[in-house]
């Protein structure tokens, strides 16, 4: 009473060659995974050795320093000079002092 129920011969074809493309596609995948994992692992370990180890200098960035009239203090940038201000009330004191002795 329970017949067996025959599958047409497309569907099986179809089945036949999807499987067969996802096996395909499947051991191409793991013979890269092998190649890149496996045979060219020191090439891969060394980049990711000097990916890892990368020290670069940079100065931070500084921007314009102002005192409390507005005048500037401090530029960005490089500079090679040295200013000095000296208070004018310290050099009377200095020049008291010396005539003084």
């Amino acid at each position: 009473m329970n017949r067996p129920v025959k599958t047409p011969r497309r569907f099986r074809r179809r089945a036949i060659l999807l499987a067969g493309m996802q096996l395909g596609i499947t051991g191409t995948l793991a013979w890269r995974m092998n190649q890149l994992g496996v045979k060219e692992a020191d090439k891969f370990r060394l980049l990711a050795e000097e990916n890892r180890i990368n020290i670069r200098l940079q100065p931070p960035a500084r921007g314009i320093i102002y005192d409390r009239t507005g005048n500037t203090l401090a530029l960005t940038g490089k500079s090679t000079q040295l200013k000095l201000y000296v208070n004018k009330q310290q050099i009377l004191n200095l020049y008291f002092i010396v005539l003084q002795s």
